[in-house]
């Protein structure tokens, strides 16, 4: 067996540092999404600023008001489309550009409201980014930063398909697919009770603020 480097013959290896490296890339996607979300609710002008003050307030009071099962549920339908999407997009052959953009859709949605909660809440807003927003969102957003990476891998061997004297066998794939898809509903179904428990736990303080 040869090496070289962090590569070896056979390329298990290689397969494994390809894999770390394009996860990295995908949240990278993901926070330039999220900085970009940020500064839009930076410069944002004071008339958007009021109207975000507005949603804001609604919705820090809405958290203390709603029930659990309507958090549960509002929680895992907004991720879960996004992971429905990446799902989909794997059996286009050129459906990886479309998936890459799907984490920076996450990031610029999680920038621009954890943006818009500082600005208009200061230490409140922080507050409950880090309480209410963000230990849900971590979770979520790993899921989805995985759905993206085998949304494109499969992508990209339906395109592989099209080019000549290429016959590959696609039904254990489709299996393996389907299955990883079917964990990271699993995971999203975790983030959206961590949703409901967050809430249940913090939302009260918030309410009215």
């Amino acid at each position: 067996m040869k090496r070289t480097g962090k590569f070896i013959s056979n390329g298990k290896l290689t397969i494994r540092w390809n894999q770390k490296t394009f996860f990295q890339l995908i949240l990278l996607l993901f926070i330039i999404g999220m900085i970009y979300g940020a500064v839009l609710a930076g410069t944002s002008s004071e008339e958007m600023l009021n109207k975000l003050s507005f949603l804001t307030q609604g919705f820090m009071d809405q958290r203390a008001e709603q029930s659990l099962v309507y958090t549960f549920l509002n929680s895992l339908g907004s991720t879960a489309s996004l992971l429905l999407t990446l799902f989909l997009l794997g059996f286009c052959a050129i459906g990886q550009p479309f998936a890459g953009f799907v984490p920076i859709f996450r990031g610029l949605g999680l920038g621009l409201s954890m943006g818009s909660f500082y600005l208009q809440d200061g230490i409140k807003g922080v507050l409950f980014c880090l309480l209410l927003l963000l230990p849900p969102a971590a979770i979520s957003t790993f899921a989805l930063i995985l759905g993206t990476r085998e949304s494109i891998k499969f992508s990209n061997l339906f395109f592989s398909v099209l080019l000549p004297d290429k016959n590959l066998e696609t039904k254990g794939m489709l299996k393996l697919y389907c299955t990883k898809f079917g964990v990271l509903f699993g995971i999203l179904l975790v983030s959206a009770l961590i949703d409901c428990i967050c809430t249940f736990l913090f939302a009260g303080f918030f309410g009215g603020v």
